[in-house]
């Protein structure tokens, strides 16, 4: 068993796991998805992608297997970050991914327009598929942070000016889970030194512009 398997999602909070804290965590995204129907419903294309993100979230809902992502999302938005970016990270190697980046992409007369992306050294993307999934990844996370850049430096940031550990820790679970679909094992010591490098890069990608 690996270090994955043991760790609790916002490990030293106590109630990680148990029923209660579930359901707390559903009202918190019900919560959410509420208010991004409120926020679009005088812009008919903005609605529509909400919509759309309202929709992937409601699914996740109906997935046991999630919990765990789930209740370190509740988390992650608690510290106020958009729902949105945090549908980015939750989508990889989902069905919806491409909607997530999809939403925001499509340029003059339809045309899908080029998808941003980060230079880093990736240890799993070892074929196509992975590869492939990962790129995706950053895109939506750069596509979808860069909607609102200052809130982001506002929200992911601790004092130091690093993203925050919750956050690391929702990717990090988020990772296990698409590794393990993908027959890869790792360490959460692993993913974390990846994705803080990852996260590095991916903030400064959202400050430059589009």
């Amino acid at each position: 068993m690996s270090d994955l398997d043991t760790f609790a999602p916002g490990e030293g909070q106590g109630d990680a796991m148990s029923e209660e804290a579930f359901e707390r965590f559903k009202e918190q995204m019900k919560s959410a998805a509420a208010a991004m129907q409120q926020a679009a419903k005088d812009e008919s294309r903005q609605k529509q992608k909400e919509d759309k993100l309202v929709a992937i979230l409601l699914q996740f809902f109906k997935d046991p297997k999630k919990k765990d992502v789930l209740l370190l999302a509740s988390r992650v938005l608690e510290q106020n970050i958009m729902p949105h970016f945090v549908l980015s990270v939750m989508v990889l190697g989902n069905e919806f991914q491409k909607d997530v980046i999809g939403a925001d992409i499509q340029g003059e007369g339809g045309q899908e327009a080029q998808m941003p992306t980060i230079d880093i050294e990736n240890p799993y993307a070892d074929n196509e598929t992975i590869k492939r999934d990962m790129q995706h990844w950053f895109s939506g996370m750069i596509i979808q942070g860069r909607t609102n850049v200052e809130r982001m430096k506002r929200t992911m940031l601790d004092d130091k000016g690093k993203v925050k550990l919750i956050v690391i820790q929702f990717a990090a679970f988020v990772m296990r889970d698409y590794l393990k679909h993908h027959h890869k094992t790792t360490t959460y010591n692993e993913l974390k030194n990846f994705l803080e490098i990852m996260f590095e890069k991916i903030m400064k990608a959202i400050e430059r512009p589009a």
